[in-house]
Parts: C-alpha cells; structure tokens; sequence
C-alpha cells in the first residue's frame, strides 16, 4: 500500500491552445511538507487548481487518499486552500472567519466553538477571535487565513504563496511558524511559490516547473547539489556554468577541457572521450585567491563587482577570455579584494557537477 496522499499520474490541461500542465505525474507522501517551485507562467498554479478541483483534467488521473477524484468538484475533496490574498471576510470577526466553512458543512455549535479555539491556539491567536480583520497586523491575517483552511482538518492543505504578502523579517519569522504548524498536526503541506528560498526553506521535498513540465522532483539538497538540467541549476540559487569536452579517459577519471582551455580531472560520468558536457559550479564553491598564489591551476581573472551581504559578498571576476565567474567570499576573511583587483580562480573538479539537457 503507497503512503502517497496525492498522486498525480500523467494529467494535462490544456487552455485554448495553450497547454498550461503538460503530463506532470508526482507523488505528495502523508504528513509531508511538499513545495512546487517555478517561474511564473510555468504552470504552478494550474496545477494547484486541477489538484483542489476547481479545474478540470482534460487527461490523467488525480488520487488523493486512494480515490481517483479527478471529476469530482471541489467541495467533495479532501483538499482545502489557503489563497494569496487570504480572502477573509471584512464584517465577520476572527472566530467567525475561521469558522466559516464549519457552518457551511452543518457542524454543531459546540463542535464548532472547541474546533475554533482549538486552531487559534495552534496558530497563537488566542484572545483575538473578536477582532475584525482590519484591526490584525499582515502576519496576522496570515495566520487566520492558515486557521480557516486548516480548522475543516483537510487530508492536504495547498498554499498558493502564502508569505507573498509580508515583509522579509515577517516572512523569514513565519517560515518556522507553518514548519512547526505541518509538524504538530501531520497534515500534508503542498506550498506553490516562485520564491527559491521559501521552498527550500521549507520543504521536505520540491518539484521544479518549466512550462507546464516537471523538470526535477527531490529534497532541496538534492537538487542544489544534483541539478538535473541548465534550468535548474539556474533557477535554485546561482550558479557558473561551463561548456566541456571529455578529452581522455584513464583509470577511472577522465580529463575534461573546458571551452578556455582549463583541463579538469573528473570522476568518470558515463560519457565517452569526445563528448560535450554542460558542467556546474555554485559560487561558494569556487576559490578565489590574491595573484600571488603559489595556485598552479589557478585562473587568472580581474574582479569586476562586489556585491556585500553582510556576512559573505558575492564576487564577480572577469577572466581572461571574457567569461565572468561568480564567486562567494567570507566577509571577515583576511583576503579583502576590491573592484579591479588581479586575482586567481581554483575550480575544483570535485565540486563540478555533469548537466542533462
């Protein structure tokens, strides 16, 4: 038996003549906190939607909890939604924006009032069910919004960018809210956002979108470290990438030359002498030395930016083709570059990591 509250199986939709989910099949495991990740316009939100049934599937399956609900409308799911904008009620107080939807189902009053202040002290609202929303600072509203979607107790709850509307320090600060909430009540969590740092933040595991497609599915490490194509590489995080050449194959390494010439021993990846490669580097990975390094392979590079943040800085050096490199420094580190420094750049080989297409 899969433990697998959501599974998707090859569904597609399609909108006039665009395909907004183009044959995406994943799985949401009971209790986990998943996060769909990409651009906008890559077919997230649609996705979202053709999950909690307010579209439907023109092809493929949607089971959740074991039953095919593909067809099924929205209010026969067991599926509830937290939207961007939280949609509260203006005229109604807290408690009774949260208990909305348990009014709607029928629920007895008493059944109703323990639910209710159950969540508020879930979500650390207790004694401000009588405010109005107006009265409730954003981080606030948030956390109604979150109460009212999870006081029906839903088998998955989707987020449609919950932190959008906050500050940074807010949004940072309620990361490890929704974290501690997804944990105490083992519900499944499917956030859909744009933001790189929220989703890895948070999830437990993340699928990557491109137009309409699945472009990687794993847990964040994973795809820092692993990233399938050029797209995710770029998209999660910074990275440098280099065209290559498998030049020789020897004892299970092969040397690789890299389009400026540097040569790269590598473990060996599956790839025959002759092969071109796409490799991947992350900018904390790269060494970035005074020239006067004794560094035998180093390359030889200008400092052409420095971007501070606080604790590290992010270099760009323009080497000798042309070519910028991205590096990150320790702030409080005894080599102070600057702008037009000379410098050299150590690119472990260990660090590279071998592109698909």
């Amino acid at each position: 038996m899969s433990d697998a509250i959501l599974r998707l199986t090859s569904i597609s939709k399609n909108f006039g003549s665009v395909r907004a989910v183009d044959d995406v099949s994943l799985e949401i495991k009971q209790g986990e906190f998943f996060a769909l990740l990409g651009p906008s316009g890559c077919g997230k939100t649609s996705l979202m939607r053709l999950i909690a049934g307010f579209e439907q599937v023109d092809r493929g399956n949607v089971i959740i909890d074991g039953e095919d609900v593909s067809h099924l409308p929205a209010y026969r799911r067991q599926v509830n939604m937290m939207f961007q904008s939280y949609a509260l009620f203006p005229h109604m107080d807290v408690e009774r924006n949260i208990a909305f939807g348990l009014v709607q189902d029928g629920v007895n009053r008493s059944e109703i009032a323990a639910r209710v202040n159950a969540i508020l002290d879930l979500v650390q609202l207790s004694g401000l069910g009588k405010r109005k929303p107006q009265q409730l600072s954003g981080g606030q509203k948030q956390r109604v919004a979150l109460a009212r979607a999870l006081v029906k107790r839903p088998r998955l709850l989707l987020l449609d960018e919950p932190l959008a509307a906050l500050d940074r320090k807010l949004r940072e600060e309620t990361q490890f809210e929704l974290i501690r909430i997804q944990r105490e009540l083992g519900t499944s969590f499917m956030l859909v956002t744009h933001d790189q740092d929220e989703a890895m933040g948070m999830a437990q595991r993340m699928a990557v979108m491109r137009a309409g497609r699945i472009e990687q599915i794993g847990s964040p490490r994973e795809i820092y470290d692993q990233p399938a194509n050029d797209f995710v590489a770029g998209f999660i995080g910074k990275v440098n990438l280099f065209d290559a050449e498998v030049s020789a194959i020897v004892s299970g390494e092969m040397s690789v030359r890299l389009s400026n010439g540097a040569l790269l021993i590598m473990p060996i990846s599956g790839h025959s002498v002759g092969a071109r490669l796409r490799l991947a580097l992350r900018p904390e990975d790269v060494d970035i030395l005074p020239a006067s390094s004794l560094v035998q392979t180093g390359l030889d590079g200008l400092v052409h930016d420095i971007v501070f943040l606080g604790e590290r800085q992010l270099l760009r050096v323009q080497l000798a083709d042309g070519k910028m490199i991205e590096a990150v420094q320790i702030s409080t580190k005894s080599h102070a570059f600057e702008r037009g420094a000379a410098v050299k750049i150590n690119l472990p080989a260990d660090r590279m990591r071998v592109l698909g297409a």
